[in-house]
């Protein structure tokens, strides 16, 4: 009996620790529920991986095939291979922000809380993020690579990291966000993009060029109207694609160039040789290119011809 009473004695603290311990996990305490944050892979397309530090084998050869519903904690890494992509929400109740991995990219999860936010780390290839626009601006999902850290105010915005080169490219497709390093800080605002390395600080901002924005659309969360199009991806690629048009009307500019060049190339070009960065206030043919789901946009040649026709003609001012 002794045994049993000293037993109990030592039990029902230890429940009652454990209990509460429960409660604080699942936000019982507080007289709130608190707040869970999740990060799980919503989508893979052909061949994506993810790794879990802990295992015996080195961080290279312990990749495993990804599945969708698959929940990423800190310290895991996502990588995907030649044509290949992956989405993985970050999920804070009824807040959603979405990472859209590229081909050919890893990145890390360098932290995660519900309090903080996230950091993800990109050693090489190209993320997109964006939210689903319910809220919870105040959490932020920085990304960080070798060049330099960006941190998103609102935004929408894609990262990238070319290890090769030592570059890391920023742009901004709605809100702001600040790029900073040892070197420099700078803030970027809507249909903006800068690059930085190691040992440099961040370059002026550029406009978007209209293959950025064409990516942009391209994303499949755009293209199913998931996502919004900010009006300054309208309004970039109208201005681009009128400004196109009309030179090919004038004759100094030939639509072998743009079926050859594609339209990506030759708008850059063209850019250069005027000596503007390209105002992004055109809306005229925000609707005639571009927006069909036929594949890749960066092959206009077709729809730019008729366009030109249309100028000429006068049905398309």
């Amino acid at each position: 009996m002794t045994s049993r009473k000293s037993i109990l004695r030592v039990s029902i603290p230890v429940l009652i620790v454990v209990l509460g311990a429960l409660a604080m996990a699942f936000g019982f305490g507080g007289g709130h529920r608190a707040e869970a944050a999740q990060m799980i892979v919503k989508e893979i397309v052909n061949d994506v991986e993810t790794n879990r530090p802990g295992g015996m084998a080195t961080p290279t050869s312990s990749f495993r095939q990804a599945y969708v519903g698959q929940s990423l904690l800190t310290g895991d890494r996502v990588k995907t291979k030649t044509n290949s992509e992956a989405r993985v929400d970050i999920t804070i109740r009824e807040f959603t922000r979405i990472i859209r991995t590229t081909p050919d990219t890893i990145w890390r999860i360098g932290s995660f809380s519900a309090d903080e936010g996230a950091v993800i780390e990109l050693d090489q290839g190209k993320v997109f993020l964006f939210d689903d626009g319910k809220g919870r601006a105040d959490w932020h999902t920085d990304v960080v690579t070798p060049a330099g850290r960006a941190s998103p105010r609102g935004t929408w915005f894609s990262v990238s990291y070319d290890p090769d080169t030592g570059v890391t490219e920023v742009q901004c497709f709605a809100g702001s966000c600040e790029l900073a390093n040892e070197k420099g800080v700078l803030v970027l605002n809507a249909a903006q993009k800068s690059t930085v390395t190691a040992v440099s600080a961040p370059t002026l901002p550029q406009p978007l060029e209209i293959i950025d924005n064409v990516q942009f659309l391209e994303l499949p969360e755009v293209k199913s109207g998931e996502i919004a199009v900010p009006a300054e991806v309208d309004n970039g690629i109208g201005k681009d694609v009128r400004d196109l048009a009309q030179k090919l009307v004038q004759g100094t500019l030939t639509l072998d160039t743009v079926e050859t060049q594609g339209i990506g190339q030759v708008v850059s070009s063209e850019r250069r040789s005027d000596g503007n960065g390209g105002d992004n206030n055109g809306k005229d043919t925000n609707n005639a290119v571009g927006n069909d789901d036929n594949g890749p946009k960066d092959n206009f040649g077709q729809d730019v011809s008729e366009l030109a026709q249309e100028l000429v003609r006068g049905t398309l001012t």
